[in-house]
């Protein structure tokens, strides 16, 4: 499922202050109150993850992609690198609903 990576942040919890865009490399960045900032760039296949000094790449399914002008990313991919474990997300196919308990 692919969704809008600042609708997602917000209803994450990380407010438009901690979203940083940079168009002309087309990545974004999270900066969550937990001190860990995510980031993605448009067409990359992973997120890069930076806590206390340290990055690391985390491999995402699929890539981020812009369309019409807004970033899109894997909800589960983002979801566990801000410390959701997939078992605290289902997909109802017959209903086509993901829901992330936190």
């Amino acid at each position: 499922t692919m969704l809008p990576l600042r609708a997602l942040a917000n209803a994450m919890g990380i407010s438009d202050n901690n979203i940083q865009y940079n168009a002309q490399t087309k990545t974004a960045t999270l900066s969550p109150s937990s001190g860990t900032s995510v980031s993605i760039t448009a067409g990359a296949g992973s997120l890069v993850l930076t806590s206390g000094g340290l990055t690391a790449d985390m491999p995402i399914s699929g890539t981020a992609e812009v369309t019409d002008g807004r970033l899109f990313l894997p909800l589960r991919a983002m979801a566990n690198a801000l410390g959701i474990p997939n078992s605290a997300i289902t997909y109802d196919a017959a209903t086509k609903t993901v829901t992330i308990q936190k």
